[in-house]
């Protein structure tokens, strides 16, 4: 079955559960995700029976994911794309990708692989690549779109064009773009992207969008499409150009290709081509009216079993020495540190150290007083540690415990930083967590 293919309540189900399945702390390096062992048995099953089984891969090649992008041109047209990135906007995440497989397919020329290193210059796609299906269905209904022109989601995008055609585009929807380019051809002259992911998230036409993934997603998509150039720096409307000349950035420090990162305000909107390409011009632009994005209803309960199990309850007060806390590595996995000395200031860094210690569930109190420290390789580690009654996942479970059984000196060096990052430097102290 298409994994699309679910009803609202299902599709809201499993990316729930995946959510959940695929958190980063359950990924494990070139072999997918572990299982939580207290994840339910039954919403496992469930998702094996709609085709969601987590760690399901398929390999795609890039001769025969090019041939299949480049052979769409006879039966998807870009006007089609341009429909159905419109109509997903406000409906939840953009899917710019149904706009850039159409370009892809009309600009993109037949191909062989070709760059070193296995990653073809021409479409940026290594000669093999690993999907996980139930990851890919996660992402697609939680964030929308890949990178603006990856083949790998090109295929994806396309097999929901033909699946779902979009025969004509709402009057808001059309609204909601319209808006947007608007508010991007008037931005300050220096206005860079960030400014224009605050001023499309100022609209509010695109739902609940906090972190701006949603506008950014839309940058990029009317970026790479060009809709918005920085000459010399062009999209594909007119004509191909390869990865290699679009993965161009003015320093290390920018995440997004070519045009948009050299984009500024003054450049503003390519009208030309948002007219051929969308259907929309400065006029219509500059009038439109869009409605509000609309937001799905807020359940009182969720589901429990779409969310993890609870950690224990604890006094929520500044590490104290002789405390002992646990630290949440996983739904299903603790390891503790002792606070040998509080810190001081306005916001005290507590110098901690893992206990040679590690289960699914915190011990009690009186289970922690015989533990000794938990060395990275041969020699201690200790952290300074901010906010630790304030981090999620941490309990405070014992207190004034005598100094644990130590063997050598305090390290010369200790690294500071939040509590929080405890649960993930635990890695190289407890080697046995990627066995777990």
């Amino acid at each position: 079955m298409p994994i699309f293919e679910l009803a609202a309540n299902d599709r809201e189900r499993a990316c729930a559960l995946l959510t959940r399945l695929y958190d980063s702390r359950n990924q494990i390096h070139g072999k997918g995700v572990r299982i939580p062992k207290t994840f339910p048995k039954d919403e496992l099953a469930w998702l094996e029976s709609v085709g969601l089984a987590p760690n399901q891969r398929t390999t795609l090649h890039h001769a025969k994911v090019v041939q299949r992008i480049v052979d769409a041109k006879h039966d998807v047209s870009i006007a089609d794309g341009a429909r159905a990135f419109i109509a997903s906007l406000g409906e939840g995440p953009p899917h710019g990708v149904l706009l850039e497989v159409a370009l892809l397919a009309h600009r993109m020329p037949a191909h062989r692989l070709r760059g070193n290193g296995g990653t073809c210059h021409v479409c940026m796609m290594d000669t093999t690549v690993t999907v996980d299906v139930a990851e890919q269905f996660h992402d697609w209904h939680t964030s929308g779109s890949g990178i603006p022109g990856d083949p790998t989601w090109a295929v994806l995008g396309l097999d929901q064009l033909r699946a779902h055609p979009v025969r004509r585009v709402s009057a808001e929807a059309k609204a909601r773009m319209g808006a947007i380019l608007h508010t991007l051809d008037n931005l300050p002259d220096e206005a860079p992207m960030g400014t224009a992911i605050e001023a499309i998230q100022t609209l509010d036409v695109l739902g609940d969008d906090p972190k701006g993934s949603r506008a950014r997603g839309v940058l990029e998509t009317l970026a790479f499409a060009g809709m918005l150039e920085a000459p010399p720096y062009r999209g594909i409307a007119a004509g191909w150009i390869d990865f290699i000349e679009r993965d161009r950035r003015p320093n290390k420090y920018v995440e997004v290709e070519a045009p948009l990162s050299y984009w500024r305000g003054r450049d503003g909107v390519c009208w030309e081509h948002a007219r051929a390409i969308l259907g929309i011009d400065r006029r219509a632009a500059a009038t439109a009216e869009p409605p509000r994005a609309v937001r799905p209803a807020k359940k009182a309960t969720p589901k429990p079993a779409n969310r993890p199990p609870a950690g224990p309850r604890s006094p929520r007060r500044p590490a104290k020495a002789g405390d002992v806390w646990a630290i949440r590595v996983r739904e299903d996995t603790y390891v503790l540190v002792y606070v040998w000395h509080p810190g001081t200031g306005a916001r005290p860094y507590a110098r901690v150290e893992y206990l040679d210690w590690i289960g699914p569930t915190p011990p009690a109190a009186d289970e922690v007083t015989s533990l000794g420290v938990r060395p990275r390789g041969k020699e201690r580690w200790q952290m300074l540690a901010h906010s630790l009654h304030k981090t999620t996942g941490t309990a405070l479970i014992a207190t004034d415990i005598s100094p644990p059984k130590r063997t050598g000196p305090e390290p010369d060096r200790t690294p500071g930083g939040a509590a929080k990052e405890l649960s993930w430097l635990a890695d190289a102290c407890f080697p046995e967590l990627a066995e777990l």
